[in-house]
């Protein structure tokens, strides 16, 4: 089933919120910004994902600036997500990819939680990639998706290298 532009799929909330684990004020602000464990949907508009975010690091990490904030959102993202159904098998060959590989297989973890973001390596070195994250219908989240893809591998550095309106840059290293 296609997933409508603007719009997130549901493995992205899923995967966050299970290692989260909101309970109290912070669940009763996830459903009134559109998130409720108890009715979960296909897909979740942009805005909706982009405003839980937005109350996870209000509850999780109040002390942090949203940069540290929402990188640690992403890390949280990953762990949560490798116990979900679809992350169990999406993510149980990482452990065995080397850097390389695993940046050339991130496109398809992408393709699991936003149809429309595009992950393209433009720049190779021997031990770096380039990534152009193109984000044409959804919220640019740099900062979130280095800490996941941090997290997937404690062998890459992460660094955000380049922010625009509709996606950003990433420089990998390891």
């Amino acid at each position: 089933m296609s997933h409508p532009a603007g719009h997130v799929k549901a493995s992205l909330p899923e995967g966050l919120f299970t290692e989260l684990k909101p309970s109290g004020a912070f669940a009763e602000e996830l459903k009134v910004a559109g998130w409720d464990p108890t009715n979960p949907k296909l897909s979740y508009p942009d805005h909706v994902f982009d405003a839980c975010l937005k109350v996870a690091a209000r509850h999780c990490h109040p002390r942090l600036g949203e940069t540290a904030a929402m990188t640690e959102l992403g890390r949280a993202f990953t762990r949560g997500f490798r116990r979900t159904a679809v992350g169990k098998v999406a993510l149980a060959v990482l452990p065995a990819l080397s850097p390389a590989l695993l940046v050339d297989y991130l496109p398809k973890v992408v393709r699991l939680t936003a149809s429309t973001m595009t992950f393209e390596v433009v720049g190779k070195g021997e031990r770096e990639r380039v990534v152009e994250v193109g984000t044409p219908d959804i919220t640019p989240l740099p900062d979130f998706m280095a800490g996941a893809v941090a997290e997937a591998s404690q062998h890459i550095k992460v660094e955000v290298a380049g922010r625009r309106p509709r996606g950003y840059t990433l420089k990998l290293s390891w």
